[in-house]
């Protein structure tokens, strides 16, 4: 394992715990917020299932052209906001 690639687990594995911290500390209203914005999320991706397929293969493709791993984590960043972004602000619970 190459040292980007080590820095790249350390900064995922960072950033999992944070986000089950967080979860864990979230009352039970923003959790059930949370679970019933995931949900609606999940069941608007698989009824659009070709378009959410080609969404991610371009910006696999995208991400593999990368050599820079920070540029590699600002796309990915980037398909998770258009797969799961927020609609007129409304954020998620996290």
């Amino acid at each position: 394992m190459t040292n980007p690639d080590k820095a790249t687990v350390v900064l995922l594995a960072a950033a999992v715990g944070m986000a089950l911290y967080k979860f864990y500390n979230m009352s039970q209203q923003e959790r059930d917020d949370f679970y019933n914005t995931v949900k609606e999320k999940a069941q608007l991706l698989l009824k659009d299932t070709d378009q959410t397929v080609d969404t991610v293969k371009h910006y696999f493709g995208q991400i593999d052209s990368k050599e820079a791993v920070a540029d590699k984590l600002l796309l990915f960043k980037g398909l998770l906001t258009k797969l799961f972004g927020t609609d007129e602000g409304k954020k998620l619970a996290y």
